[in-house]
């Protein structure tokens, strides 16, 4: 049986997923009984403070990383095998970011939500720029379940090259974590904060290795042209079949 903490994490991991649900019921229940069955004036936006401190943020973090270890993996790979089209859906998970304001709100909700599609291209490219900054507890700050299956970089780009129809040599390796912001750079003063179900940082060796779930999406995506260009910014180069002739 699940303790506590584990219960916990799995609830931090998962609340947007289980956001995303309940909108999803306030929709349908809406269309269905109409407006007077709304939930809205029932269930309101919960007070927190775990996002607002630095304790808080570290304690969020922790959570996520209680998780037993067969759980984080198949969490893991069940994101992954998720269509983007589908993960990047608020429907499938509920993503906010949350921008402090002065305290005077002049009659003003205290808490105020902006739908993406309401939005300008602008303030939309505004708001992903603060969003990546901050901190949003998803599935991306899964960890891995042990580095002994984990693999290095060039072990990463031979099987890589194995298996796709291009070229694939540690340039695209490297521009392929840099765009997915799988990891770091080199100089950061974080370099544990990386995209955990790809990519785990090793405190004693400062270096970092990467899980097979890495290894098949990589493959996954640099088998198509399109796939290939989209996670490296590079347009891919099919590989020559030698041939002797007689």
């Amino acid at each position: 049986m699940p303790n506590l903490s584990q219960i916990l994490s799995l609830r931090t991991v998962v609340s947007g997923e289980c956001h995303s649900l309940l909108l999803n019921y306030e929709e349908a229940i809406v269309a269905l009984g109409g407006i007077q069955q709304s939930l809205a004036t029932v269930l309101h936006f919960p007070v927190f403070i775990g996002g607002f401190t630095e304790s808080g943020k570290a304690d969020l973090l922790k959570l996520t990383k209680s998780l037993p270890a067969d759980l984080r993996t198949f969490l893991a790979e069940y994101d992954n095998s998720l269509d983007d089209a589908v993960a990047r859906d608020p429907r499938y998970c509920l993503r906010l970011t949350v921008i402090l304001e002065s305290g005077n709100r002049k009659g003003d909700l205290s808490m105020q939500f902006f739908n993406p599609a309401d939005l300008t291209e602008e303030e939309r490219e505004v708001a992903e720029k603060i969003a990546a900054k901050g901190l949003v507890i998803t599935k991306r700050k899964r960890v891995s379940v042990s580095n002994a299956d984990n693999f290095k970089p060039m072990q990463v780009v031979k099987q890589v090259k194995a298996a796709v129809p291009f070229i694939f040599n540690m340039n695209h390796f490297t521009a392929a974590w840099k765009i997915g912001k799988v990891r770091p750079p080199g100089s950061s003063k974080n370099p544990d904060e990386t995209r955990s179900d790809f990519c785990v940082y090793d405190p004693p060796h400062k270096d970092y290795t990467y899980t097979p779930t890495y290894v098949k999406y990589l493959i996954k995506k640099c088998s198509t042209a399109e796939g290939f260009e989209e996670i490296t910014g590079i347009t891919p180069r099919s590989v020559k079949v030698n041939s002797t002739t007689r």
